[in-house]
């Protein structure tokens, strides 16, 4: 009974020692990646000077933009029209998001140039992901430039270094503004302006007073597993009247929302660019041009499938609209509607601009020539990058053994956890489903195992172990913790074993309705993980020609002995060092390894066989060595039957 205790006791031990691994788990997502994209409803340029020329005055109507880049965000960004998509970020920072509701700058372009501050902007950086930064205020006016009877704004970055993030936007931002009004040429101190060249709060309902820009980044699933970068913009146009009140009003009204998506997905043939109005259909009214008591309505199909129109709107005005989208111009440059935008055959890069419309007052200019008032409604850029075969988005899997090292015959634990850790998921918004695990065992040459268990249900099919429905599992969980034990054979050779586990989980449940399958087109969205543990190792004993060396008189006290050494002394032989007898205790003064092996001793025992009941000595601690040691220097051990535990390094 007390040596199944004993042998039961060391296993216990054995199987709680943790093992070194080399780990072989692959990052969360370490693939470089980048992306913006910014939306502005209405933009107005005053005496532009022809392309690239300094403008008088330019204002924006809510302005939102963001961007993402795995490698940290670059110095700044600035967009076609000059405005600041992201400016210098702090080191470090790898997602920005950013919105405003009104924005000026006067002198653009020229050494004096001028951006004017106008509240109720926010911005935000990740990493950390930061909570919601959001302003609303109203009303804003800078005379004679910007007035808006409210804005809102909204920055929601997000990043993390442990997992990407997943079902949300990793870099967001919004805007919006009411009754938005450009360009005073009226009497100065109203509470709104008096003779704006541009109102934004007109048209039929007469509620649509509102414009707004969403812009923000997302991972998107390929069908591989991998994922793509997303860039997208949407916008709601207010209805926007030009010279009100005057005989020349013209009233402009886009209806919808509006979306640019620059999508790369690092496959060939992956890079696309799409911009159409949410959920219409070739029949649905797009956009409506009322001048002089005239209302002319375009249709969907008959504004985008013309590929470009040119609409009179008296002498003053020159409408251009359903231009499809082309390359992003250079800043203060010209939009040349005949660039395709940029998408790359292999699929890493997505990029493009458009203009729902654009309208030229007082005089139409040719490409490149100066602009009296210049006006865009609509105005989005996105752009993406991403390396080919596109991201690696990983489950955070990891996987440990006990003991480090085992003999033949003995026990082994290994452990999986998914994820790693409760907070590995940090960046993910969705759940897990379908979770499955894959357990396969292998090992160098000659070593020889059994698999003997697998908890949760595992199935155990020689040295593969399955789990093939692991639940559901919600980020910020305690991880699922699975086990496996097996058990070295008695005639292992010495080696080491290596084990890897591989875990898939489709997406469901994403809380902010991106990365879903509906959105991928795809029937499921799947993620996959591995770790790669080496261990234990098997330790062999060694087959060696040892001497116990004891003193000749047989009392080895005089050495510093055991005095339950056996009597008579003298020289002999150790032919094996093996696995041996439960009971092996330290008995001479000295064992020497004549081939020079260093060994370790694994286990010694309180109790003699050489001694008596009754004798004095009988259960004595053993004073000489210790479980672990380096052995090689003057300790004894008992060679009853020639055999010792002693194990080569």
């Amino acid at each position: 009974m007390r040596r199944s205790f004993a042998v039961a006791a060391a296993l216990v031990a054995a199987l709680l020692t943790p093992t070194r691994s080399a780990p072989a788990q692959e990052p969360s997502s370490r693939s470089p990646f980048a992306a913006f994209a910014t939306g502005t409803p209405i933009h107005a340029e005053v005496l532009r000077a022809g392309t690239g020329g300094p403008t008088l005055v330019s204002a924006g109507v809510a302005v939102s933009a963001a961007s993402v880049a795995s490698d940290g965000l670059p110095g700044s960004v600035t967009d076609e029209l000059g405005q600041p998509v992201q400016p210098a970020a702090p080191a470090g920072a790898k997602s920005y998001g950013r919105g405003v509701g009104l924005e000026a700058v006067v002198g653009g372009g020229t050494p004096v140039g001028t951006g004017v501050a106008l509240p109720g902007g926010v911005e935000s950086t990740a990493p950390p992901s930061p909570p919601v930064r959001s302003s609303e205020l109203g009303p804003v006016r800078i005379d004679p430039i910007a007035y808006a009877s409210l804005v809102r704004a909204e920055a929601r970055p997000a990043w993390s270094e442990r997992s990407c993030v997943i079902g949300r936007p990793n870099a967001f931002g919004l805007a919006s503004a009411g009754e938005a009004q450009l360009l005073d040429v009226g009497a100065l101190g109203a509470r709104a302006f008096t003779r704006p060249l541009v109102a934004a709060a007109a048209g039929n309902p007469t509620d649509r007073a509102v414009s707004e820009s969403r812009s923000f980044t997302y991972l998107d699933p390929n069908p591989d597993g991998t994922f793509a970068l997303v860039s997208e913009t949407r916008q709601t146009i207010a209805p926007v009247t030009l010279f009100r009140g005057t005989g020349a009003e013209v009233t402009i009204e886009v209806l919808g929302e509006w979306i640019l998506r620059a999508t790369a997905r690092g496959k060939p043939d992956g890079a696309t660019v799409d911009f159409a109005p949410a959920g219409a259909g070739p029949n649905t009214p797009a956009l409506r041009l009322v001048h002089g008591g005239v209302v002319t309505e375009l249709t969907l199909q008959q504004l985008l499938g013309a590929g470009g129109l040119h609409l009179a709107a008296g002498p003053l005005v020159d409408v251009s609209v359903g231009e499809r989208p082309r390359a992003i111009a250079a800043r203060a440059r010209d939009a040349d509607p005949a660039r395709p935008p940029d998408r790359s055959a292999d699929g890493t890069r997505a990029a493009g601009a458009v203009d729902v419309v654009r309208v030229s007052l007082l005089q139409p200019a040719p490409p490149g020539g100066p602009r009296a008032v210049e006006l865009r409604l609509g105005h989005m850029e996105a752009s993406a990058t991403v390396p080919a075969g596109g991201i690696g988005c990983r489950i955070p899997v990891r996987k440990a053994g006990a003991p480090t090292f085992v003999n033949p015959g003995d026990a082994f634990r290994w452990t999986i956890s998914i994820p790693s850790a409760a907070d590995d998921f940090d960046g993910l918004s969705c759940d897990l489903v379908s979770l499955s695990a894959l357990d396969r065992a292998r090992a160098t040459p000659g070593v020889r195992f059994t698999i003997l268990s697998a908890s949760d249900g595992g199935v155990i099919d020689g040295d593969t172990v399955r789990w093939p429905d692991l639940g559901r599992y919600r980020p910020g969980s305690k991880p699922i913790v699975l086990t496996v034990i097996g058990r070295v054979a008695a005639d292992s050779a010495r080696g080491v074993l290596r084990d890897t586990v591989d875990v898939g989980a489709s997406l469901d449940s994403c809380r902010a309705g991106v990365a879903t399958p509906a959105a991928s087109g795809t029937d499921a969205v799947v993620m996959r993980g591995a770790f790669t543990l080496e261990g234990p190792t098997v330790r062999r004993y060694v087959e060696a020609d040892s001497r116990i060396e004891g003193s000749p008189s047989g009392d080895s006290r005089s050495d510093g002995g055991n005095p339950g050494s056996p009597r008579g002394g003298g020289d002999r032989p150790l032919t094996g060092l093996y696995p041996g007898k439960e009971h092996v205790t330290v008995a001479t003064t000295r064992l020497r390894l004549v081939h020079g092996e260093v060994c370790v001793v694994q286990k010694l025992f309180e109790r003699s066989p050489f001694l008596a009941d009754g004798d004095p000595d009988a259960g004595r601690q053993n004073e000489f060595a210790a479980v672990g040691e380096e052995h090689g220097s003057a300790k004894g051990f008992d060679d009853s039957e020639r055999k010792v535990y002693c194990v080569a390094r």
